[in-house]
């Protein structure tokens, strides 16, 4: 562990309770980490969503007009042309550095524990999986205009804290203070932000529960 390293686990261990990552794990894990570089590297490139070009290719369909108003249900006519990655960028869009920010360090706190449990092949699937169901919900419920990682970490969250606070199986860690100040966050981006920020964060936490639920439905099972 290096300077840095011992740095940050010193400043949340005298400030929160509980450690963010267990001891045992890695500090970045290879998927974790090539997610996060794509979206950082994304972000700098899109000009955190402010590049017309970068935004329209990452949506998951570009907005269509009829007379003058806007078309919610485009049909995916882009995906249907072959552009299947769309079915996973808008969890590369982010529209602030805040937002990028944020979203990092949750990707980065949850996924390097997902991914130090169960492999990298399994990460994968999660992830694929988290981000089809998230983001065609989220389209066929309000249309296009929605991007982040904010949704497929909140399914990490929702994984973890299932796994570590209901069913309490070893090796999981998920401190207290965590999932309150993502509510707390949840409950405040309800009433300032879009519409497609609390859905997605809601649409998110149910994923990551019913997986937990799914692959471990008995509370007593170890991992």
């Amino acid at each position: 562990m290096n300077a840095v390293e011992k740095a940050v686990e010193k400043f949340f261990d005298r400030f929160f309770p509980g450690p963010l990552i267990p001891r045992s794990c890695p500090r970045v894990k290879p998927v974790t980490g090539v997610l996060l570089i794509g979206v950082v590297t994304i972000s700098l490139c899109s000009q955190f969503g402010t590049n017309a070009g970068w935004r329209h290719g990452l949506a998951i369909t570009n907005l269509q007009f009829i007379g003058g108003m806007p078309v919610l249900d485009s049909g995916l006519w882009e995906i249907r042309q072959g552009e299947i990655w769309r079915l996973f960028s808008p969890f590369f869009l982010h529209l602030s550095f805040l937002h990028t920010l944020a979203n990092s360090f949750g990707l980065w706190v949850f996924g390097t524990q997902f991914e130090w449990k169960h492999g990298p092949v399994r990460f994968m699937a999660f992830f694929a999986a988290a981000n089809l169901a998230i983001n065609l919900t989220i389209y066929s419920l309000i249309g296009p205009r929605f991007g982040g990682a904010s949704a497929v970490v909140m399914a990490l969250l929702g994984y973890l804290l299932w796994r570590a606070k209901v069913q309490k199986s070893p090796g999981f860690t998920m401190p207290t203070w965590v999932p309150v100040v993502i509510f707390v966050e949840m409950a405040i981006a309800g009433t300032i932000s879009e519409i497609s920020s609390l859905l997605g964060h809601i649409i998110g936490l149910l994923f990551g529960f019913i997986v937990a639920w799914l692959v471990t439905p008995d509370s007593r099972t170890k991992p």
